[in-house]
Order: C-alpha cells, then structure tokens, then sequence
C-alpha cells in the first residue's frame, strides 16, 4: 500500500498536477489530496515549487518526467517564467490556488483542464458558459482541498452552480487562448493584427493582462500581480478583447484614454505618465515590433498634442505633420528658435507656446510655415527696395517705421519687402501726380529730397498721400523709375524764405537762435500760442513758418524768467513759487528734462513790478 495505489491512472493530456492528485485520491476513496501528497512527502505547493516527485512517481506509477510536465514550476533563472505545457508563461498569469472550472466539462470529463489556471480564460468554449470559482451553496471560493471533483469542502455538488452563457469576446479570447495552447510555436506568417501576431500563449496573455487592466489606477502594478478573482479577470478579459477586435483604432482610441489631464499637456511624459514606460517594460521583446510600429503611427499621424524626439522609441517619421518643432522651422528659415517664438507670440506664424517648466515647447503650423518661407524668398531685401524705389537702405528703413511701406516681413533680425508693396507705394504717387510741361527747374525730386537733410522722406510722402502735397512727375521714360521720377514743387517742399510782402522767415534753427532757445522751446511755445503766426500755410510742409514779426511781437508779449529784473539772481523755481502767491501762473511750466523755460505773459508780470 505504502509502495502503489489501488487505481492508477495516466494523466491526460490537458491536465494540470494537481487536478491529477485530486484525480487519483477521489478513485482511491480518500477525502482529500493531503493522504496522497503526505505519503508522497510533498506539499500543497506542489504544483508551483520545484520539488522530488520520485515517491509519488512510485505511487502512481508514472515517470517523474511526466509529472513534472503537468507542474508549473518556475524556469531557470530570474524570469518570473513558469512552465506551462510545452511552453512558459509569466507567474502573475496563473492562478494556482483557488481553481477554476466548468461545471459541465467537470461532470462529462470527469477531470480538469490546465487552461483554467490561465487568469485570462474565463469562459468554455465548448458550452459557451462562464467558468466557475465558488461554491453557489456556502460562498466559499473552490480549493484544491476538496472531497472530490465535483464536491466542495462544505461537501455538497458544487457542479449545480448555473454559470450563465458568456459573451462573444470572452469566447473569442478563449478561442484565441486555446489555438495558442495547441500551438505553442510561432507562426511564420501573421495573419491580421494583432490576433495573428500574438503568436504564442505567452504572448496572448501578456496582451491580455496589459490592455485590459486599469492604468489610471495608483495600485496598478499590485493589480497586476494579485490574483483578484474570476468576476475581475471577466472585466480584465472583455476589456482587452475589444483591442482585439477593432484593431488598431481600439488602440488609438486607449491611447486618447490613457492620456491623463495636464496643465501643460507638454510631451509624452507629461500626458501619458508612466503608461508608456510601462508599454516599453511588458512588451520589450522583439515579437511585439507590431505593437510599438502601430503606437508610432498613432504618434506620428494622428496625436497633435506635441512633438516628439527623433532618439525616442516611439518616434516615427509622419507622413502629413500636424506640428513642426521650433528647431526645425529655425533651420528651415536660417534663424534661431528664439525668433520662431517671437514671430509665433506675435501672430506671424501660426502654432503654440507651451510652457515645460523651465523650458519651452514651440509647435509651428507646418503650412504657415510653409506660406510664410514662400512669401519670404519671394520678398526683397533692403537694398533691392531701395535700388527699386530709387533711395538708400536707412531711406527704407524710415519708410517702414513710418508705416509708409506695408507688406514687410521680417526674417529674424532683417526685414524683407514684398514687391506689390512696393509697386502699389509707387503706383499710388504717380495716380496723385501731375505730367510736368516745363523743364521743372523749380522742381526737386523725391529720391533726392534726402540730400538736403530738411525734411524727412516719409513725412513728404505722408503729405503727399494724404493729397496736402501737390506732386508732379515727367512724361513715361525707361531711364527712370519709382522715386526718380516724382518731383514736388522746391517752395511747396522748403517753404518761402522771403514772403508775397517781402517779410523774412524764419526757420527753426534760426528762430530758436533768434529767441535764445533750444530747438525743442521753439516747438513748445508754437504749441501754447506764444507766436500768432506760425505755419500760414496749415497742413503744408512749410518749415520756414516764423516770421521776424511773430518773433518780435513774442517779446513783446511775453517774457522769460531771464528778463525779470526785479528777480535778478533767483531760480525759476523761486520766481514761480513768488508769482503764484500772488495769483500769477506761468503758461509754460518749465521743463529741464526737455530744455524748456518757465514763460509768462508780460502784461502779467510787468503789473506784479510796477
């Protein structure tokens, strides 16, 4: 007795180690498996702890070779592989402690199946049912500690259970699990992704646990290592299997899910987290190339959330960007990526600027990229407008600032002007301008005007537009051209210097000088009415508009705090503070600033002293 059993039999060919001892102590008539594995000097852990089976190879009379194929023990070396069949599988993929069956298949078969152990089978194909893991009398979860088969430890059938028909995707994953059992070599062809590609059990499972579990969950890698129970590997199994499916826009559609809520929404890391890392961690091995190729092109055609870099494994190449990077733009403009971002935070460029921290994030548009280069390298550069418009370059640069010419674009730190711009600026002068009869000798041209160091160029074009400057031009000629050939009238431009009543004129220099005055007084006292005519010919660029007499009837008007006598010696500050005691307010404040006097009325002033 000590050396064999009464029955024997050989273990089937689905059959796991420890549905075979359940197999024999229930043909040999004991209540449980604990007799067989004592007599046998092994533990309940048999089937996941390496151990000696040559007693129980004894007991029943079948080689320890045969024996140790049912187990699932762990492979050599730290891989966390166990065996499984012919093949191995992850540990976190077994549950070897509180089995699973279908009842049915319990009751016709009379044995248990190896499969069931799989986390991810969690249905019978062959009578499209749920499997079972509890008792329906007492509640309890099935053990392996049972008086029979289809008996639980409260002794009653727990075989009457009714499992209720499973669904379509828990079949269809169960169908793929089982091909991969009775197939555990690689395929040389795929067929349609992914089922096709998960070649191997191993693979199917490992699909499985990834996709169908829960990433937003803290916990996530214990609930992938715990053994939860049959009701969560159903909703682990049903969730994985619509990747399945409806592949690959299920994947882009989990990818869109595991994108987490970020404030800046910057980069990989900071919308996926550690979603990603995990991907690269469960499925580093070179078989799941078709999983990280279709990621790619998810990354590369389809998320417009940013950019990623060339050396990151999910980098690919897209064939349509939605996004061009600032370093990339910079190169192909010639500039750096500082002016990108300026030209995208002034509306220039179509994109974004997302904020990284300490650093910074610059999508372009790639087609406003694309429009903004292609008006660029059409544009001229400043000395091909000022050799078209007949001017120098510094004669540009103020016609820009004055807002004269429209149509710049600036490429870093130099501008570039579009030629309808120019064109239509020349265009419009000449419609202003009339055809000369005479020879012109009173007549200066425009692109000369700047020789004189007068008047500025764009303030002459400003009057002109704005039809205050009356404008003459010479008959069509090929040999002149833009600026050249629009003159103005040299005392429309220059102002009179001796009047109709033979009254000299002043300029400004020369009145300023005439009063004792910086430059800048001499605007300031036109300003406040100190001068009763100045400028006759309002809205004129008139430069000479001071006559001697407004100059002479100014002093006699008005005064400084220089000509106070009576305060000979005092600061202006002590002559103001004085006269405004005494209800006497200047009508120019002073300014040291700007080289302004304090000025009062004379008649004011001379009441006060008299």
């Amino acid at each position: 007795m000590e050396n064999r059993l009464t029955v024997r039999s050989t273990p089937l060919a689905d059959e796991n180690l420890k549905g075979y001892v359940l197999r024999l102590a229930q043909a040999n008539g004991h209540p449980d498996i604990r007799w067989l594995l004592d007599a046998a000097g092994l533990r309940l852990a048999i089937a996941g702890t390496r151990c000696d089976l040559t007693t129980l190879s004894n007991l029943t009379g079948v080689g320890p070779i045969d024996l140790e194929a049912l187990a699932n023990w762990p492979v050599a070396g730290r891989t966390g592989l166990v065996r499984f069949g012919n093949g191995s599988l992850p540990a976190t993929a077994l549950d070897l402690i509180h089995p699973r069956a279908c009842p049915s298949c319990v009751r016709e078969r009379g044995s248990v199946r190896r499969i069931w152990d799989v986390t991810a089978y969690v249905a019978c194909r062959t009578h499209g049912c749920w499997l079972v893991d509890s008792c329906p009398h007492c509640l309890s979860r099935l053990s392996w500690m049972r008086p029979g088969l289809e008996l639980c430890r409260c002794r009653r059938a727990w075989t009457a259970a009714s499992s209720g028909p499973a669904s379509e995707s828990a079949l269809e994953v169960a169908a793929l699990l089982e091909e991969r059992t009775a197939q555990p070599m690689p395929t040389p062809a795929s067929q349609t992704l992914p089922v096709g590609a998960l070649q191997t059990l191993d693979m199917a499972v490992r699909f499985i646990a990834f996709f169908g579990s829960d990433h937003t969950d803290p916990n996530w890698r214990v609930s992938t290592m715990t053994k939860a129970g049959l009701a969560a590997d159903r909703k682990t199994v049903e969730t994985a299997a619509h990747l399945l499916q409806d592949w690959p826009q299920s994947l882009y559609e989990w990818l869109e899910r595991s994108a987490r809520s970020s404030e800046h929404r910057v980069g990989l890391a900071a919308e996926y987290g550690h979603c990603l890392p995990r991907l690269r961690a469960f499925f580093g091995d070179e078989t799941f190339a078709f999983l990280f190729s279709e990621v790619r092109r998810y990354f590369a055609d389809h998320w417009g959330n940013g950019l990623i870099k060339r050396k990151s494994i999910f980098y690919a190449p897209p064939d349509a960007p939605l996004r061009v990077s600032g370093s990339q733009a910079a190169k192909s403009l010639g500039i750096t990526s500082a002016s990108i971002a300026r030209m995208v935070g002034n509306g220039i460029l179509k994109g974004e600027l997302r904020d990284m921290g300490r650093r910074r994030q610059i999508l372009v548009d790639p087609t406003s990229l694309q429009e903004f280069q292609e008006r660029a390298e059409q544009a001229l550069s400043c000395s091909e407008a000022a050799e078209g418009l007949g001017t120098s370059c510094s004669q540009i640069e103020k016609l820009r600032r004055g807002g004269i010419l429209d149509g710049v674009i600036k490429v870093g730190g130099a501008y570039r002007y579009e030629r309808a711009s120019l064109e239509g600026l020349v265009a419009a002068l000449l419609q202003k301008a009339t055809v000369m009869t005479g020879a012109g000798v009173d007549m200066v041209s425009l692109a000369g005007l700047p020789l004189h160091r007068r008047l500025s160029l764009p303030s002459v074009l400003q009057e002109a537009l704005g039809d205050r400057l009356p404008l003459w031009r010479i008959a069509a000629s090929p040999l002149e051209s833009g600026l050249r050939s629009l003159y103005a009238r040299k005392s429309d431009v220059f102002g009179h210097t001796v009047r109709l009543s033979g009254e000299r004129c002043l300029g400004v220099r020369e009145a300023a000088k005439s009063l004792g005055v910086s430059v800048r007084m001499v605007h300031a006292l036109a300003v406040a009415g100190c001068f009763q005519t100045n400028r006759p010919q309002t809205g004129r660029m008139v430069k000479c508009g001071l006559s001697e007499h407004s100059i002479a009837e100014f002093h006699r008007s008005f005064c400084f705090s220089r000509d106070l006598l009576h305060f000979k010696g005092r600061s202006s500050r002590t002559v103001i503070s004085t006269l405004t005691s005494l209800s006497i307010f200047p009508i120019l404040y002073p300014d040291k600033r700007k080289g302004i006097s304090a000025v009062w009325n004379r008649s004011e002033v001379d009441q006060y002293i008299k």
